[in-house]
């Protein structure tokens, strides 16, 4: 479309004169080159005598957007997603964990959840990975664990070693 207006510019008019140079370079078509960006506000800090930036908090939409704002400058927009997880449920009763057998993917979160099914309170953990997870009695807590290496992790309550462990390998 740009060649063909460039193409019909060198050309006359539709009368058979030839354009002026006023007159092709007033044509919209030809002259339209995107507005130059607004320059970032500041703000001057007079203790340190310099200038930074502002945020904004809220999307502003520009003025040639015709009033779409993309998915990224929305909330809950592109990139805003969480990362992927895993959930692993677990009930605790005594030093019985069900299932006895949890898994999960490789190297992707854990989204750990655990329920005291006995009414008492317990400390819950993953072995080799740091912190605990409390549960209340008679009720759950989640906690999110990186992504792990392949292999089997035996899972404790209240600082015993259980029958249970989680299994960290490829889906199949």
């Amino acid at each position: 479309m740009i060649a063909a207006a460039l193409a019909g510019a060198g050309c006359g008019g539709d009368d058979g004169t030839a354009l002026t140079e006023t007159q092709r370079t007033a044509s919209p078509a030809l002259t339209a080159a995107p507005a130059p960006a607004a320059p970032i506000p500041t703000t001057v800090t007079e203790e340190l005598g310099t200038a930074t930036p502002e945020i904004q908090t809220s999307p502003t939409v520009p003025e040639r957007s015709g009033g779409v704002v993309a998915p990224e400058q929305q909330e809950g927009g592109a990139g805003a997603q969480e990362a992927p997880q895993t959930p692993v449920a677990l009930s605790v009763r005594g030093t019985d964990v069900r299932p006895r057998e949890a898994r999960a993917d490789p190297f992707v979160a854990i989204a750990l959840t655990v329920r005291s099914s006995d009414g008492v309170k317990h400390s819950v953990r993953i072995a080799t990975v740091p912190g605990q997870l409390a549960v209340p009695p008679s009720g759950t807590a989640t906690r999110r664990i990186a992504g792990l290496q392949r292999g089997t992790y035996a899972v404790l309550v209240d600082g015993r070693t259980t029958s249970a462990v989680l299994r960290v390998q490829d889906a199949g």
